[in-house]
């Protein structure tokens, strides 16, 4: 995969960045901030389980709605949930801030391979390359739009500054759902100081799908 210009990541054997199939006519684009090492790997496996539309089970659209559930309290057959189980998964194109996978800075042994920790400035870098091609591409510019955590909510403001014909109000802001993700501010934390904050959007949510 040729480095997107501008970017210091050029040593990966990949044929693509990371980008999961699109639906036929996706209403919604959930974005995260980035693959990590030991998700894609390997990276041929990884696009056949994205193919076969398999993807779901352990990744970032599970996870949202399974935290979804928690934090809501939702009953397994809540029409809510059902709703939003079937918008990530049938209705929802998935992209990430930062396109190629990403190590932690604990795991110093993937960084090997030629991995980076993720940093902002790359991840800007990256998104400036491909999230106009994305929207263009996939049609995404009256979709719901649901932002994964502080990094993608503070590059997508301002990349929205550049984008007026995009409704603010088509704008989904969530915490990301790790599970190391129950502080007590922004967070999936019940009792969390912004819970209140996150419940709206939530509601929000459901009622624009």
């Amino acid at each position: 995969m040729n480095p997107c210009y501008g970017c210091d990541v050029g040593t990966f054997n990949l044929e693509d960045p990371v980008l999961i199939p699109a639906p036929a006519k996706p209403r919604g684009c959930l974005i995260s901030r980035d693959p990590t090492v030991k998700f894609p790997e390997p990276y041929a496996d990884y696009k056949k389980i994205a193919g076969n539309g398999l993807l779901w089970f352990d990744a970032p659209p599970a996870w949202l709605c399974n935290t979804i559930r928690k934090f809501m309290q939702y009953p397994e057959d809540a029409r809510a949930l059902r709703r939003i189980r079937d918008f990530f998964n049938h209705e929802c194109y998935w992209t990430h801030l930062h396109k190629c996978p990403t190590c932690t800075r604990a795991a110093k042994g993937d960084c090997d391979y030629g991995y980076r920790p993720f940093s902002s400035e790359r991840a800007k870098t990256c998104a400036d390359f491909w999230f106009d091609r994305e929207f263009a591409g996939h049609r995404l510019y009256d979709a719901v739009i649901v932002a994964l955590g502080r990094d993608v909510e503070r590059y997508f403001s301002q990349w929205l500054e550049r984008n007026p014909e995009i409704d603010r109000e088509n704008i989904i802001v969530l915490p990301h759902p790790s599970k190391a993700n129950i502080g007590t501010g922004w967070s999936w934390n019940r009792n969390a100081q912004e819970k209140e904050t996150v419940r709206a959007e939530i509601e929000r949510l459901v009622e624009m799908i």
